[in-house]
């Protein structure tokens, strides 16, 4: 049958066709109705989803500019000590809270701590999202640490598809050591709204 629509496609070009863009990230690949599948009225094909798998670069940066540079080892609001663009420093990772980091020393580091919280989300997000929701929660799960994210309300309901209620779980995530810390309000604030963009 395959010739046989291929000669009507020859003879009834398919100019009424809108043109298809092409598949992104963020974007569904619609295959096209042949000739006969519009005269026979075949079902329609299903849309086929892609997934983000990596944070833009609009990610990083927005990331970056929260954690914000710092050469020297200061302590964050949690207590812990921290370098560069927000690396909380452990034994073993070569880094200590008597050093100073350049600012490409502390990009590099900051590329290879995304890359967990990348793969956190994309090890335990289920649903299919947008670039802009893969960036807010990588970027939540990057400030409050894989475990909290992996049982947090808000992975269970952007699992379930419920994206309006999972948006409104961003806010609940602005305390260190039981305080509010105001600079957590205006992350989640962001976060929130590239979640919903």
């Amino acid at each position: 049958m395959a010739w046989w629509n291929d000669l009507l496609n020859s003879i009834f070009p398919p100019a009424y066709r809108a043109p298809v863009p092409p598949a992104t990230s963020t974007s569904l690949a619609v295959p096209q109705p042949s000739f006969l599948d519009i005269i026979l009225g075949a079902p329609k094909r299903t849309p086929i989803l892609t997934r983000p798998t990596n944070i833009s670069q609009y990610g990083v940066d927005m990331i970056a500019r929260h954690e914000q540079f710092s050469a020297q080892a200061y302590r964050d609001a949690a207590g812990h000590w921290t370098i560069g663009y927000g690396h909380k420093i452990v034994w073993g990772d070569g880094l200590s809270n008597a050093m100073t980091l350049s600012e490409p020393q502390a990009r590099a580091i900051l590329s290879r701590d995304l890359q967990v919280a990348v793969n956190c989300v994309r090890g335990r997000v289920s649903a299919y999202l947008t670039q802009a929701q893969f960036d807010a929660l990588v970027s939540l799960a990057f400030n409050i640490g894989c475990g909290a994210f992996s049982g947090s309300t808000l992975l269970k309901l952007v699992n379930a598809g419920q994206f309006n209620l999972a948006a409104q779980e961003f806010p609940k995530w602005i305390y260190a050591n039981g305080q509010v810390a105001y600079g957590l309000v205006s992350r989640r604030t962001e976060e929130q709204q590239l979640f919903l963009a």
